[in-house]
């Protein structure tokens, strides 16, 4: 907790997009317990998700950091990232991904900053990921 006050000065916002809602609800009581004064939205798939990231963006209050799963109906998480980078969106993204392989190594450097957490994983790693993320793009901003 010590380390959120010390490193996190801005309010933090979060965009958790996946087609299940249990995870969407377990990543939220995961971020809201360690970050209890974070905010965070949510929807289920990159088609979903553009319209928030954008008009966050046009607001000035852009999210801190997007969570998505890469596989989803409509729109999956690659793809919509593409899109919102070609768009000039600099968010850090964390990607979850059940398939080996599944994330081109283009990825990395063509969605940067972009992060992969592969399945399965524990609410530990999830959460050290995103504390790791934070970090250094908070010593390291690119908005």
């Amino acid at each position: 907790m010590l380390f959120t006050r010390i490193v996190m000065n801005t309010p933090l916002r979060f965009l958790l997009v996946d087609d299940e809602e249990p995870i969407r609800d377990l990543h939220a009581q995961i971020l809201k317990m360690s970050y209890p004064e974070c905010t965070v939205d949510d929807c289920s798939d990159g088609d979903e998700f553009l319209p928030l990231a954008r008009k966050a963006r046009e607001e000035v209050k852009p999210y801190t950091l997007y969570l998505t799963d890469n596989r989803m109906m409509r729109m999956n998480g690659l793809k919509a990232l593409e899109i919102l980078r070609k768009e000039g969106d600099k968010v850090p993204a964390i990607m979850t991904s059940g398939t080996p392989g599944e994330i081109p190594l283009s990825a990395y450097r063509d969605l940067a900053p972009f992060y992969v957490l592969d399945k399965p994983y524990t609410a530990t790693r999830f959460k050290e990921l995103v504390t790791a993320v934070l970090h250094l793009n908070r010593q390291n901003p690119s908005q």
